[in-house]
């Protein structure tokens, strides 16, 4: 099977929703909503069922672009039948609201079991959420987002267009500023863990 990077990326998001307590775990499934306690064998039993909710849905996509390539390629040639671009794209995406589906589903997953129970812990906060998600991203994707950004900036400097391509530059420094504030970020959440233990 194709290793998709992105789904480490969302696995390991949903296990950033866990927080260790006492001798088990809490879920934060939301800003606003307090920590609800859980096991660690419940804890185990969600991230196994959101990742094997997860490949189904990617596995799926994947049979099925292939599947439309090869259905594609045979109505254009045997058929004499060329579809337009728009038209290629609806048919490789019509099974994507349905992936959708299912990753919001695994993620809703906790909550529609243990929604009822009475959280331990208070809400984490907006930003603290955003913080801990992004503090699971790959330390690959800060790294090629500075990479990407600083290239269109040479390129731009190189060429002399600096001056007149404002947007470019913009987008440049923005891309180059997010990576920056993802590294901030993931840092700052591992030494407010290392202060905690």
């Amino acid at each position: 099977m194709i290793h998709i990077p992105l789904s480490d990326n969302r696995i390991a998001q949903f296990e950033a929703r866990f927080e260790t307590y006492q001798d088990g775990y809490v879920y934060y499934g939301d800003s606003s909503l307090g920590g609800l306690p859980l096991s660690a064998q419940e804890r185990d039993r969600y991230v196994t069922n959101f990742v094997t909710i997860l490949r189904r849905g990617n596995r799926v996509m994947l049979c099925w672009i292939i599947l439309a390539a090869v259905g594609l390629l045979i109505a254009e040639v045997e058929y004499s039948h060329s579809f337009a671009r728009w038209q290629q794209a609806i048919v490789f995406l019509m099974p994507f609201p349905w992936v959708l589906l299912t990753w919001r589903r695994s993620t809703r997953l906790v909550l529609d079991e243990i929604g009822g129970r009475t959280s331990v812990t208070p809400p984490r906060g907006y930003l603290k959420s955003i913080h801990s998600r992004v503090a699971a991203f790959p330390p690959a994707l800060p790294l090629t987002m500075i990479g990407i950004g600083a290239l269109l900036l040479v390129q731009l400097w190189r060429y002399g267009d600096a001056r007149n391509d404002i947007s470019g530059v913009a987008l440049g420094l923005g891309v180059i500023g997010f990576g920056i504030w993802i590294f901030w970020v993931k840092r700052k959440v591992k030494w407010s863990g290392q202060n905690k233990s």
